[in-house]
């Protein structure tokens, strides 16, 4: 959502500048994602009068003008292209010396053989609209000499994260509403909103009907008609305010329900009055096969679950939604019909989703219109049209089956501290809500009072929705942390987080680099669709993760990475839509940079056993190496290793502590023959298994083989290993230690193949 700060001042008076107001609006819970400047500035663009004008020598579309920068200089001779100027006229000129944007510099300059002194500028030259025909036309009231930037002061945009629930904020009036309650504005005029504008009465229309259908869709619905009306271009200022929040002006009719839409947020829409049969308009259901151009071209195919506003015989608009073609507006228009109504928002929200159709109507009808609003936007609409267009509204027509019941909530002022955990004084909570709109009917007893909440704030609506606003306006920041509650037991999700956040430290601190992935994806081997696709490339959810981990490893060695091991722990969905945790590896490349102390090596499959193994995994056929036909399907040349395997349920493990020993180890050397077939670990494993009390612990030091035989027997190694005993309580005596270094000799005594040297 945009929002122009020169705009907001048409609401409110305040000191603060844009970054200060962009603060305030973060730190109330409307997150400014920018703040932009737009508009130029330059000391030597100004405003100028055309005194004269004549056909160029050389050039029969150009004209050499005589203009007036200035009332004390002499005019200046100027070239220009364009043809919708007068003599007499103000128009900016940029001087030499000016760089305009786009870094187009102006200088004295010869055009077919005559001297430039200048140049008149058009509004998009200026960066004052996106597109525009022929010179800026200023008002006569400007001043000869005075700056454009003086005239076209610059400006800036917010661009605002407004969450669902506040509708609220989809619209000038209510982002400076947001000022006013956060106390750094205040309103101009010292009220929000004139509501009673004086207008001429308009007749009820007596050639017009309108018939609604769907009362609980659409409980009120205004149709405004003018007739004969003198098309004109919107008002620069106008079309300024509207390119600046993102829209492109159209025509005067159509600029003017957009403006009113961002000015106040309620949508609107024109029907060409001669393009509807029947001279009237119904509310209803559509029908079965029936199908809607829209304005923008789409075609929308309509079922019965979709709400239409038709003529007597089609469908106009999928109301809320979009306006139809056979019924929009043109140069040509001269009668239309403006719509201003109230639609249901889960109704809009679902016909916008099934059609995948959004429009800035729907953005806002799906998240809740004020009910109030359809009549002010009308009485705005109607003072424009006078104002713009010099239209004079002929008829006037209305259904109204609005029921409007604010909702009363009860605030307890002892539930406010509890929650906040911050004391504050009754009368600063109600002046906080009095500040938001809320009306205070009544105090029911001592410390709690009832608070009717206006019709603007849907979102509010319970006892927790209002002491959420006190701390909104309070400052979070200012909310002391207070624990509540007491810590829960280790649900099922807890142990799954535990066993991946130990997996990735493990895997990290073996030199793998993890990669998060999305969930959506396309192609063979997906099997649960989306039925509502955000875009074609993430059309269903993943049945594997080694698919988009092999793109993420060809974008890396692409990049010049000339070794990777990457990882992902993510969630796959099977066929049947239930989903499992797997554990995906590739590794490609070179082990390490070339490196003169070390030689590199090329990174395999045996990298990604040891990983696995490491990770306490069981490892098999999930290890492979892909072919070279695989490979290439992801643009990778070489041998590329790949495994994904299902990670087993977590479980709840107890860890104990244990202290180290403050009393010294002792350690004795064990040399044994043993057959080459046999491995150490088993002959380890072997000693370790009888839980030897005081033996803390056992390893290989050496390994020597004699191929002559001479020293080691033919067949058979001779294996070194390092015996550490140790007591948690006390120094081991000479005696404790042989006579368990004993029992360690029999036990490897008994191993087959094994004899002691």
């Amino acid at each position: 959502m945009k929002i122009l700060h020169s705009w907001l001042l048409d609401f409110i008076e305040t000191e603060k500048s844009p970054s200060e107001l962009a603060d305030v609006l973060t730190n109330t819970g409307a997150e400014v994602n920018a703040l932009h400047t737009v508009g130029f500035s330059s000391e030597h663009v100004v405003v100028g009068k055309i005194l004269s004008s004549e056909k160029h020598p050389q050039a029969d579309r150009l004209s050499v003008c005589q203009v007036l920068t200035g009332e004390a200089e002499p005019p200046r001779q100027i070239v220009c292209g364009a043809k919708n100027f007068a003599v007499g006229d103000h128009v900016p000129v940029a001087l030499p010396g000016a760089v305009l944007p786009g870094d187009f510099a102006i200088k004295k300059s010869k055009l077919r053989g005559v001297t430039s002194e200048g140049m008149m500028c058009s509004a998009k030259e200026l960066a004052l609209a996106e597109d525009a025909e022929g010179l800026l036309i200023l008002s006569q009231e400007t001043k000869i000499g005075e700056r454009v930037d003086h005239v076209f002061p610059r400006d800036s945009v917010y661009e605002i994260e407004v969450t669902s629930n506040r509708p609220d904020l989809l619209s000038h009036r209510g982002v400076a509403r947001e000022f006013v309650a956060a106390g750094v504005a205040h309103w101009k005029n010292q009220r929000e909103f004139v509501s009673d504008l004086e207008l001429k009465q308009i007749p009820l229309s007596q050639s017009f009907g309108i018939f609604n259908e769907v009362k609980s869709f659409c409980p009120l619905y205004t149709a405004t008609i003018f007739r004969g009306l003198n098309h004109k271009n919107s008002p620069l200022w106008m079309k300024r305010r509207l390119e600046a929040v993102g829209l492109r002006p159209i025509n005067a009719l159509v600029d003017i329900t957009n403006y009113l839409m961002h000015h106040i947020g309620q949508p609107m829409h024109v029907f060409d009055l001669d393009k509807l049969a029947g001279d009237c308009i119904v509310i209803r259901r559509a029908k079965s096969g029936e199908a809607l151009k829209c304005l923008d071209g789409s075609r929308v195919e309509l079922t019965s679950q979709d709400y239409v506003i038709a003529d007597a015989y089609a469908p106009v608009a999928l109301a809320g939604v979009v306006g139809g073609a056979n019924s929009g507006v043109t140069s040509e228009t001269k009668n239309v019909v403006l719509e201003v109504a109230y639609f249901d928002a889960k109704c809009v929200r679902a016909m916008s989703a099934r059609h995948r159709v959004s429009t800035d109507s729907s953005y806002r009808f799906e998240r809740g219109v004020d009910p109030e609003l359809p009549r002010q936007a009308r009485r705005l609409a109607l003072q424009m049209f006078d104002e713009i267009l010099s239209a004079q509204a002929s008829g006037f027509i209305e259904i109204d089956e609005m029921k409007l019941e604010p909702p009363i909530v009860t605030l307890r002022h002892a539930r406010v501290k509890r929650v906040l955990g911050k004391a504050l004084d009754e009368s600063e909570v109600h002046t906080k809500l009095a500040a938001l709109g809320l009306k205070h009917l009544q105090t029911e007893s001592p410390g709690r009072a009832v608070w009717q909440v206006p019709s603007y704030r849907l979102d509010l609506s319970r006892e927790a929705d209002l002491i959420e606003e006190v701390a909104r306006l309070t400052s979070f920041e200012s909310i002391p942390s207070v624990n509540h509650f007491q810590p829960a037991p280790a649900s099922d999700r807890d142990l799954e987080y535990d066993q991946i956040l130990v997996y990735k430290r493990t895997l990290v601190g073996m030199g793998w680099h993890e990669v998060l992935l999305p969930p959506l994806t396309t192609g063979p081997g997906a099997y649960v669709m989306l039925t509502n696709p955000l875009s074609s490339d993430q059309t269903a959810l993943r049945s594997e993760l080694l698919p988009q981990l092999l793109k993420v490893l060809a974008r890396n060695i692409d990049a010049g990475n000339t070794g990777c091991k990457l990882f992902t722990i993510e969630k796959v969905f099977s066929k049947a839509g239930e989903e499992s945790l797997s554990l995906a590896l590739v590794a490609a490349g070179l082990s390490a940079e070339d490196n003169w102390a070390e030689p590199s090596r090329h990174l395999d499959a045996f990298d990604i056993k040891a990983a696995i193994k490491i990770l306490g995994l069981p490892t098999g056929q999930q290890i492979r190496v892909l072919s070279p036909t695989e490979a290439k399907h992801f643009g990778l040349r070489g041998p590329v290793a790949v495994a994904e395997i299902t990670l087993p349920q977590a479980t709840l493990r107890s860890h104990k502590f244990s202290a180290w020993s403050a009393y010294p180890s002792v350690r004795r050397d064990l040399s044994l023959i043993a057959e080459k077939s046999i491995p150490a670990g088993e002959v380890i494993d072997a000693v370790m298994s009888e839980n030897f009390e005081l033996l803390e612990k056992c390893w290989v030091f050496d390994v020597f083989t004699d191929e002559s035989g001479s020293k080691v027997p033919l067949g058979c190694k001779s294996l070194s290993l390092a015996l550490v005993f140790r007591a948690p309580d006390r120094t081991l005596t000479e005696d404790e230690v042989n006579l368990l270094f004993v029992k360690i000799l029999e036990r490897v005594k008994n191993i087959n193949g094994v004899a002691i040297r």
